[in-house]
């Protein structure tokens, strides 16, 4: 969906008149925001925190938004983890947040479980080297160019957060495939 002003027609069929109304609908603005997880934290916790997290965010016009709760120790509580992966505290968020009336719907609450990435001596310092210029803005930007014509990718990596959590995901998926042929190698 792209940003700006949007409307719709509604149509109104009486007995005797066919009537149409164009409804212009308020601006959207779409965000996405980040919240630590802390070992051991339960849901009400969460939730108190991402109210306040919203609340900071002094929003004068409709949002919509994501958050991504990173969770950079391995222990956290089971169930807390089942509730933001199955959407039940997306949920209790959502409640809370239509009692009070505000100016941010969040739509998407995702997990992301940040550990280091432990590569050999020699493959850490060719990332630690590399890394920076491969997730440079004019380097994403260059690999990215036919993407980028779409307003939403363009618009989403106008912001420094956005290569950040490229690298981070990169990082995942290097992490997982090192594990994945080191099991193999197990076998």
């Amino acid at each position: 969906m792209k940003q700006g002003k949007k409307a719709t027609y509604r149509l109104m069929i009486a007995p005797v008149i066919l009537a149409k109304a164009f409804t212009k609908l308020p601006q959207l603005f779409f965000s996405s925001l980040s919240f630590s997880l802390t070992a051991g934290m339960q849901d009400s916790e969460l939730l108190n925190g991402l109210e306040q997290l919203l609340a900071s965010q002094h929003y004068q016009k409709l949002h919509l938004i994501n958050i991504v709760c990173r969770a950079t120790e391995p222990v956290l509580n089971q169930a807390l983890e089942q509730n933001i992966l199955t959407g039940i505290s997306l949920a209790h968020l959502q409640d809370l947040l239509q009692e009070q009336n505000l100016s941010e719907w969040v739509y998407e609450l995702s997990l992301v479980e940040e550990t280091s990435l432990n590569f050999t001596n020699l493959d850490q310092e060719y990332w630690e080297a590399t890394a920076p210029e491969i997730f440079s803005s004019e380097h994403v930007l260059a690999l990215g160019k036919k993407l980028f014509e779409k307003g939403f990718l363009f618009n989403e990596f106008q912001n420094e957060v956005a290569y950040t959590a490229l690298q981070r995901d990169s990082e995942l998926l290097l992490r997982a495939a090192t594990q994945r042929k080191e099991d193999l190698n197990e076998d």
